[in-house]
């Protein structure tokens, strides 16, 4: 099974925005790195959106952030860059991943990807949860013993 551990990007008053680590990849710095020399002026804006949006929320701007499917959503900017999303309990935004925009049309593989990604993380929570609520179990039984 993957590994899978939450990085955090931005932390603000309204949400703490994480990128997703799977097996020690990091797949949205590994991009936003790329860009950063690629169209600094872009990456630029897309790390105010994501301040503004870990300061008070995604915006409700679809030039900016839209809902594409099954709880996947996009931050984007004009110039192409899209970095895909989705929410998990308190306040929590997780990037999955990010890519240039070259048609019209946002790529279905993209898409694709995201929600395995998505998949992926709650699959690893809901493990997390079964091994916590495991091991309070056995500290009740170990309770009882003394």
């Amino acid at each position: 099974m993957a590994q899978v551990r939450l990085e955090l990007i931005k932390d603000g008053q309204a949400f703490k925005i994480f990128a997703l680590v799977v097996d020690e990849q990091n797949a949205l710095l590994e991009f936003l790195n790329d860009q950063n020399e690629a169209m600094p002026d872009e990456t630029a804006k897309l790390m105010r959106l994501l301040d503004n949006a870990a300061k008070s929320g995604p915006p409700r701007n679809e030039e900016k952030c839209r809902p594409l499917q099954d709880g996947i959503f996009e931050f984007k900017t004009r110039g192409g860059i899209r970095v895909f999303w989705f929410y998990d309990r308190d306040k929590l935004i997780i990037c999955t991943h990010g890519f240039v925009k070259k048609k019209q049309k946002t790529p279905p593989k993209e898409i694709e990807r995201a929600l395995k990604l998505k998949k992926l993380y709650e699959n690893a929570e809901s493990e997390k949860t079964k091994l916590t609520a495991r091991e309070n179990k056995h500290e009740k039984s170990d309770e009882n013993l003394r």
